[in-house]
């Protein structure tokens, strides 16, 4: 895409992945993993990552992503998003070629040896969604229900925000309007484990952005967000889960906040680290726990009248070799 966004709206085939992820629109715009750096770190991690506000930023397409890239390719928009490399490795100049090629053809490259692996993934997932017992989330992905990987670009005052749907779904009367975003994990995509993950990711501010742009763009006053997970690993297990309305409410809060802050340093130009002044720190709590309970048992060994040293110092000392 060559021309830049200068209007508010959902974006449908015209913006491609990297020149999403590039910044299309006409001002450099507040995406959500640039949300979560603002919250998580500071403004100037933003800044370095922004590839509008950066001018040496460089984007990140080293092959440790491909795995999950390709599943997330097959998953959402079937083969045609892909570009088959035929070798084991990309050491050789030939496969090293059909893998920018393919890149430069704005598919993802994935190595012809591990093709089988990911269509196996893909299709476990595929059986898995089928088996969910909510019918929205049954229709997650599937063709013909919606279409994949679509770009809101909206307002908040003077500042433009940009979101990329994974999934955006035909309307059904009375039923409620679901975003799925489909993530894969080396981990657990238990329910109870993933949480975890969910927030050190801060997957929850993921939510929130995407839901006030969900309501600006499309109108829809209380979407739901819903995370459809699977592991990479045999049996590719899955599972979907989605935030709680007291959730998804704190989401938004964090949301706006990351929001005000971005109005902030692009208005005044300004992108802070850490603060400059010296902090004094307390221990954390399960430190000073710690040496609590340590200092209590040498307390109790005095009383007792046992020496702990000596005991020590026995078990420590030298073997005696000599005979």
């Amino acid at each position: 895409m060559t021309t830049r966004i200068t209007k508010p709206g959902l974006y449908r085939e015209l913006v491609t992945e990297r020149a999403y992820h590039a910044d299309p629109v006409a001002s450099p715009s507040l995406s959500s993993s640039v949300a979560k750096l603002l919250l998580e770190k500071t403004p100037l991690h933003a800044w370095v990552s922004h590839p509008r506000l950066n001018p040496n930023y460089e984007p990140d397409e080293s092959e440790k992503y491909d795995l999950g890239k390709t599943a997330h390719a097959l998953m959402l928009c079937g083969e045609d998003a892909i570009a088959v490399v035929d070798a084991d490795s990309y050491r050789s100049n030939a496969a090293k070629k059909a893998r920018d090629d393919a890149r430069e053809s704005f598919k993802i490259p994935i190595l012809a040896s591990k093709l089988v692996e990911v269509k196996r993934m893909v299709e476990a997932g595929r059986e898995q969604i089928d088996r969910l017992t909510d019918p929205v989330d049954r229709r997650a992905f599937v063709q013909g229900t919606g279409r994949p990987e679509q770009t809101l670009v909206w307002r908040e005052d003077e500042a433009w925000c940009r979101a990329r749907l994974d999934w955006d779904p035909d309307r059904v009367p009375d039923e409620p309007f679901a975003i799925h975003d489909y993530k894969t994990t080396s981990a657990s995509a238990h329910p109870e484990e993933w949480v975890r993950t969910l927030y050190n990711m801060q997957g929850d501010v993921q939510a929130g952005f995407y839901r006030r742009g969900i309501r600006a763009v499309l109108g829809v006053e209380l979407p739901d967000f819903r995370f459809i997970v699977q592991e990479i690993k045999p049996p590719y297990a899955l599972s979907c889960i989605a935030l709680s309305p007291g959730a998804l409410d704190m989401a938004e809060r964090k949301a706006i906040v990351a929001i005000d802050l971005w109005k902030r340093c692009t208005t005044e130009k300004l992108w802070p680290g850490y603060p400059a002044q010296t902090y004094f720190v307390d221990p954390p709590r399960y430190e000073e726990s710690r040496w609590i309970e340590r200092e209590e048992a040498a307390k109790v060994a005095l009383d007792s009248k046992i020496d702990l040293f000596k005991r020590a110092s026995d078990w420590q000392a030298p073997l005696n070799w000599e005979k």
